[in-house]
C-alpha cells in the first residue's frame, strides 16, 4: 500500500466517502446490468452495498458500537419504539384502507405465506438500509457539521439519490416524482427518529412496518 493510500485509509473522512461513493456507483451499475430476484437484491446485494461499507468504516476507525446507534443497552427500547411507531403507520393505513375499499381487513392476509415472505425481505431490506443511512451516514454527517437540521437534509439527499434508479427503471423520471416526495418525508422523518433515539433498532422496525403498509395498504 503506498503512502497515500494509507493516509486515505487513515482519514475517516475520506474513507466515509469512499465507501459511500463505491456503493453509490456499485448500486447504479447493478441496477442497470443485473437482474436478479428480490429476495437475492434485499438479502444479499443489500448486505454487500450496504451491510459491508458500515463493517470496514467500523474496523478502520476503531468507532465503538454507540456510534452506529447498535449499543446493545438501548437495542430492546428501540426495537418497542419502532413497534410503536410502525404499529401508528400501519393503523394509520388500514384506516385509510377501510375509507377507500369499504371493508377493515383482507381475508387471509395474515395466514398467507406469501405475506410473511414479504414481511422477511422488508425486515432484512429495513436492517441494510437503516444500518447505512443512519447507522453510518447521518452520525458521520452529523458529527462533521454539529446541526441537526443539515445534517437530516443531507441524509435525505443521499437516501433520494440511492433510490432513484431503482425508480427510473420502473416508473420512469416523469413517474418518479412523487414517490420520491413520499421518500423524502420518510428519510427525514426516519433521521429525527434516529436522533433522537440513538439506536438503530428504532429505524429498522418502523421502516419494515412502513414497508409492509405500503405494500398492503397502499394498493
Amino acid at each position: 500500500m503506498t503512502r497515500v493510500s494509507a493516509h486515505l485509509f487513515k482519514d475517516s473522512h475520506y474513507l466515509f466517502w469512499m465507501l459511500v461513493l463505491l456503493s453509490f456507483f456499485s448500486l447504479v451499475v447493478y441496477r442497470f446490468t443485473v437482474h436478479a430476484p428480490i429476495w437475492f437484491d434485499e438479502i444479499i446485494f443489500k448486505a454487500l452495498i450496504f451491510g459491508a461499507p458500515v463493517w470496514i468504516y467500523a474496523l478502520l476507525t476503531k468507532k465503538k458500537p454507540s456510534f452506529f446507534g447498535l449499543e446493545a443497552s438501548t437495542f430492546w427500547v428501540g426495537a418497542f419504539n419502532g413497534l410503536a411507531i410502525g404499529g401508528l403507520l400501519s393503523f394509520i393505513a388500514i384506516v385509510t384502507y377501510s375509507f377507500r375499499k369499504q371493508t377493515m381487513m383482507i381475508p387471509g392476509l395474515f395466514s398467507s405465506g406469501v405475506f410473511w415472505n414479504e414481511f422477511g425481505l422488508a425486515f432484512a431490506t429495513a436492517w441494510w438500509e437503516s444500518l447505512f443511512f443512519y447507522g453510518l451516514i447521518l452520525p458521520v454527517v452529523r458529527a462533521k457539521c454539529k446541526d441537526d437540521l443539515n445534517a437530516l437534509a443531507f441524509v435525505s439527499v443521499i437516501f433520494l439519490l440511492f433510490h432513484m434508479p431503482n425508480l427510473v427503471l420502473k416508473v420512469g423520471l416523469m413517474g418518479s416524482f412523487q414517490p420520491l416526495l413520499l421518500l423524502t418525508a420518510f428519510a427525514f422523518g426516519q433521521g429525527i427518529i434516529f436522533l433522537r433515539t440513538k439506536s438503530v433498532a428504532t429505524v429498522v422496525v418502523s421502516h419494515a412496518f412502513w414497508g409492509m403498509a405500503l405494500l398492503v395498504y397502499g394498493r
